[in-house]
Order: C-alpha cells, then structure tokens, then sequence
C-alpha cells in the first residue's frame, strides 16, 4: 500500500487533555467575551490543531469519561478514589470541547462498559 492510501487513527484521550490544559496554562484566565473561563478548551483546540498538523490523521476519535461508574469500579473499588471533585469551571470546558469536535466532524466516545460500546452503531 502507498503511503498516501495509509489510514490513520487518532484517538485523544478528552478529559486527560481538558484536565492537562486547565491546570497547566498559567497565564492570566483565558477567558470568552461574556466572562466564561475556556483554558481547557483553550488548550485542548492548540494541542488538537497541532497534532492533525504533525500526524496527518484520517480519522480522529474524542473519548471522555462517563459521570456514573463503570466496570472498573466494579473490579476495582479504589479506583480514581484518590480524586478530587472537579472545579465547576473545568466541568464547563467540556461542552465547550464537545462544540470543538462538532466543528471538526470529530466523533466523540463516552460508554460506560465494553459490551456497551462493541455494540454501539459506530463500530459497525
């Protein structure tokens, strides 16, 4: 197969991006004209543009967590036990990243279990 007919799939881990830009942009809040803190968002769209840039991807998948639990705290009753709740302002940069990934006809996973997600339409 020629170089130019490769397939390639990018998948971003959301919330790990999100959380990483929130808390590691420390210039002055990053904020949209009605007053709304965005440096999650703020960080998520430079790192997403420039890694389409450097890896040329054909297709790109957004995967988030999911609010309730999943099978890993069924297994694991510890795990992400040791987390902090989230800053409500961090919690709104995901809808934000969400309208990013509509705009970029990314598609956007959240399941709560494998079965769920094997499953799903999109993966058929």
């Amino acid at each position: 197969m020629e170089e130019n007919n490769k397939k390639h799939l990018l998948i971003i881990d959301g919330h790990a991006l999100v959380h990483r830009s929130f808390h590691g942009i420390r210039r002055p809040m990053i904020t949209r004209s009605s007053g709304q803190e965005v440096r999650g968002a703020y960080g998520f769209l430079n790192t997403l543009i420039k890694t389409i840039r450097e890896w040329e991807p054909t297709h790109i998948a957004l995967t988030f967590d999911t609010p309730k639990p999943t099978f890993r705290h069924e297994q694991y009753a510890e795990y992400k036990s040791n987390r902090t709740k989230s800053e409500p302002e961090l919690i709104q940069q995901f809808s934000i990243v969400k309208e990013i990934a509509d705009a970029f006809d990314i598609t956007v996973l959240s399941y709560l279990d494998m079965k769920q997600m094997i499953s799903s339409e999109q993966f058929h």
